[in-house]
């Protein structure tokens, strides 16, 4: 969108003024006639606001707000996770919706092992 000249300070302007990024999907919900919102979103920590700044980093933000929890970061998947093992959506509604219904699929199957491992432990 913007020269190449200008690419670096644009970076760095957008990595000194956000705060945070929420985006969401409005999914049908299962347990109640409606939709409930599916939120992925991205604080602007230290590291998010260096991915935004090099330009070798940027592609791996979504690793970042997988991988941050602990600072109130969720891609849609675990949000969507989150929905389906709450009874809020259906699994064939949150597949439909995934980011990547295959990795979305392989975090219900590491999910139900934990909890099938936990009832026996």
């Amino acid at each position: 969108f913007y020269p190449l000249h200008q690419q670096m300070q644009v970076r760095a302007m957008l990595a000194g003024t956000l705060k945070g990024i929420i985006s969401q999907r409005l999914v049908p919900r299962s347990d109640v006639p409606g939709r409930v919102a599916a939120a992925e979103i991205m604080i602007a920590t230290g590291r998010a606001r260096d991915m935004i700044t090099n330009p070798d980093d940027t592609g791996r933000i979504h690793e970042l707000i997988r991988d941050g929890e602990y600072y109130g970061m969720q891609t849609f998947d675990q949000s969507l996770f989150d929905h389906v093992q709450a009874g809020r959506v259906a699994l064939d509604e949150a597949i439909r919706h995934a980011s990547s219904p295959h990795d979305f699929k392989l975090m219900l199957d590491a999910g139900m092992a934990r909890r099938d491992a936990s009832l026996y432990s």
